[in-house]
This record gives structure tokens, C-alpha cells and sequence, in this order.
């Protein structure tokens, strides 16, 4: 029988295992963290039982299989594996699934639902970075992965409350880093102000909820105005402002950040391209609202 530890060598070829879990942590941190001063990286290393520098270049070698990283002049570490390139196609496109497969690893690691929602990234060490690392980060890559269609991305929902929020923190980490860490209509770069909106939403696309085509990252009040479809992007992913909203913010006293922002087109995202479709289905529930609200 093969035991836990002969899973998680600490030298010599990684085994399918740890290459799961690399490509799962890799997923949701933005390239520019990956370096052997990141703490998260670290505890991480330490699990799978290998150092950070190897988890580092692990995740470098993995970066070579992806094309957002590729296409923008980066080729990622030359020395992948075969085992790397089968699992990296494995697991494209079915988040469901490599949440499933990495939660039951890490439980093997005697990683509790708790341990694991606590191990996962919320950015608060990518405000701390270094400032080569925050610059490296910096360019502006055109080429984002496509949506795919498929019932992999369903997060079905569960008796307890942690390994659901295991999930919803899988799809935050992914979204928030899709935009480096940031609002993608102010830029503000406070993570515990920054929510992972879903286009469209938990209860109304149960096989969309862990899909990162379907996630913006957005400070609490866009969010909330996102949210009720008072708020929407055009096809040229400019911010459109409803009537409603724009009627109750000529009351306003104060500026609250939502009239500059009409017409302003949202920060590209870094790995995963949005949805064109869901979009559009918010879209569609933000004009029917304004036609509703004039028939009133």
C-alpha cells in the first residue's frame, strides 16, 4: 500500500500529487508572486514536502503550459515534465474538479476544511511585495484563456458551511488575481475591500459558480450596484450607469465614486478572459430594469 509520505517525496521526480497541488496554488496567485520570499509559498512548499525554491520553479515550469503566459513574451522554465504537461491538460478548464482532487490531498496532509480555507491566498502578502515583484507584474497582457463551456465548473452546494467557503475562496482567489490584486473599476488595491462579483450569479448559473469567466473583481459598492444591475458593462467593457442609480446619486450630497466612473472602461484582466455571453445576460436584466422602473 502506497503510503501519504510516499507520495510527497522531498527529492527526486515530483509525483502526481504534489504536481496537482502546485498547479492548484498556481492558479491563484499572479505570476509576479510566485518567488521564494512568499510566505504563503512557503507553508505551501512545506506540505507537499518539498522546499519553496523547488515549489517556485514547479510553478515557473507549469507557467510554460500556459498561454497567457507564453503569448505575452514569458516562456516559463524550459525543463517541464511530461507529468506537468498531462496535468495541466487533465485539469484545464474543470475547476470543480481540481478543487475536489486538491481538497482531498491536502485532507491526506491532515489539512482540515478549516486548514485549507486559512491556506489559501487573500493577497494580504502581495501588498507587502517587494517592489520588483509589484513591477514584473506590471505588463499588459492581451492574450486571456477563453471561456469554455462545461458542467466541470459547477460548485454544487454543500452541508457544511467551511467546504463551501472552500470553494467560494478558490473562485475569489482566481478572480482577484485575474486583476492583480485590484478593483477593476477604481484600481483599489485593498483586498479585504475587494469582492469577487459573479456576472451572473450563484443561484441563477449553479454550473457557472466556480468559473473565473464569470467574476470581476470589484470594491464593495461597485459590487453591490453591480449586484442589483444598477450598474453593467457594454460590449466594449465600458461602465454603464442605470437611471435608477443615476437619479438617487443627484440627491447624493457626497461624490461616492460612482459618476466618474460611467463610460470608463474596466482594467484588463490578466488570465481569464470574461464571458461574453453571461455578460450579456447581466446586461439584458439591467436594461429590462430601466424599461420596468419607466412603466412605474
Amino acid at each position: 500500500m502506497t503510503t501519504a509520505n510516499a507520495l510527497f517525496p522531498s527529492t527526486g521526480l515530483w509525483t502526481r500529487e504534489q504536481v496537482i497541488l502546485a498547479l492548484y496554488w498556481y492558479l491563484q496567485i499572479p505570476f509576479g508572486q510566485i518567488h521564494n520570499r512568499n510566505k504563503r509559498l512557503i507553508e505551501w512548499a512545506a506540505i507537499i514536502g518539498r522546499n519553496v525554491n523547488a515549489l517556485s520553479y514547479k510553478m515557473v515550469n507549469l507557467s510554460s503550459l500556459d498561454p497567457v503566459i507564453t503569448r505575452s513574451g514569458r516562456s516559463g522554465l524550459k525543463n517541464r515534465s511530461n507529468l506537468d504537461e498531462a496535468i495541466w491538460n487533465e485539469y484545464k478548464g474543470k475547476f470543480e474538479q481540481l478543487t475536489r482532487d486538491a481538497e482531498s490531498l491536502l485532507a491526506l496532509r491532515g489539512k482540515t476544511p478549516r486548514d485549507q480555507l486559512r491556506l489559501q491566498p487573500d493577497y494580504q502578502d502581495s501588498i507587502e511585495s517587494d517592489s520588483e515583484n509589484q513591477d514584473s507584474e506590471a505588463v499588459n497582457w492581451p492574450v486571456l484563456l477563453e471561456p469554455t463551456r462545461s458542467v466541470e465548473f459547477e460548485g454544487e452546494s454543500v452541508e457544511r458551511v467551511v467546504k463551501q467557503r472552500l470553494k467560494q475562496q478558490f473562485f475569489r482567489s482566481m478572480v482577484i488575481s485575474n486583476f492583480d490584486g485590484k478593483c477593476c473599476i477604481s484600481g483599489l488595491a485593498l483586498p479585504s475591500l475587494l469582492v469577487a462579483s459573479h456576472i451572473v450569479g450563484w443561484a441563477d448559473a449553479p454550473s457557472e459558480r466556480l468559473n473565473p469567466h464569470n467574476g470581476l473583481a470589484l470594491s464593495a459598492l461597485y459590487d453591490k450596484a453591480f449586484d442589483q444591475h444598477l450598474l453593467t458593462l457594454n460590449e466594449s467593457l465600458e461602465i454603464m450607469l442605470s437611471p435608477i442609480l443615476l437619479k438617487a446619486l443627484s440627491k447624493t450630497p457626497y461624490d461616492c465614486g460612482l459618476l466618474g466612473v460611467e463610460g470608463r472602461v474596466i482594467a484588463t484582466p490578466r488570465r481569464f478572459k470574461m464571458d461574453a455571453e453571461l455578460m450579456q445576460r447581466h446586461r439584458l436584466i439591467f436594461l429590462k430594469k430601466i424599461s420596468d422602473n419607466r412603466l412605474i
